[in-house]
C-alpha cells in the first residue's frame, strides 16, 4: 500500500512537472515535449494500474479467510480511485488556484467517493494488513 501511495504521488508530481515544462519551452517545440509528455504519462499510469493490481493481491492473499466476491469488488474500486487520489488533490488545488472555487464540484466528489470506498473497504480489511 505504501508503494502504491508513492508511486501514485510520483505521478501526480510528474503530471504537474510535465505541464510546467510544456508550458516552458519555446512555441515550435511544442509538439515534441507534448508527444513525450503524453508517452511518459501512459508509461506513467500503467505503472500506478501495475502497483494497484499488486497492491490487491498482496492484501486478498494476506486475509486469512478468501474475502467475498462484493469484497474484492470493494478493493478493486477502492485501490481504483486511491491510485488517482493525489492527482485529484493537485486538480484541486490547481482549479481553486486559477478560477477560484467555480469549477471544484467534480474533483470534490472524486476526493468523496475515493474516502467512501476507502472507508467502506477498510473494516473488511484490516485484518489484512
Amino acid at each position: 500500500m505504501l508503494a502504491l501511495a508513492g508511486v501514485a504521488c510520483a505521478y501526480a508530481g510528474m503530471l504537474v512537472l510535465m505541464e510546467a515544462t510544456t508550458g516552458a519551452v519555446a512555441p515550435p517545440l511544442v509538439p515534441v515535449v507534448s508527444s513525450i509528455s503524453l508517452f511518459v504519462s501512459i508509461a506513467g499510469i500503467a505503472l500506478v494500474i501495475a502497483f494497484e493490481v499488486r497492491a490487491y493481491r498482496a492484501l486478498t492473499e494476506a486475509c486469512d479467510a478468501e474475502p467475498q466476491m462484493g469484497d474484492k469488488m470493494l478493493l478493486g474500486a477502492a485501490l481504483w480511485f486511491l491510485g488517482g487520489l493525489p492527482q485529484a488533490f493537485v486538480t484541486l488545488l490547481r482549479t481553486v488556484a486559477i478560477t477560484g472555487t467555480l469549477d471544484i464540484k467534480q474533483t470534490l466528489i472524486q476526493i468523496g467517493v475515493t474516502l467512501t470506498l476507502a472507508l467502506l473497504a477498510w473494516p473488511r480489511y484490516r485484518d489484512c494488513f
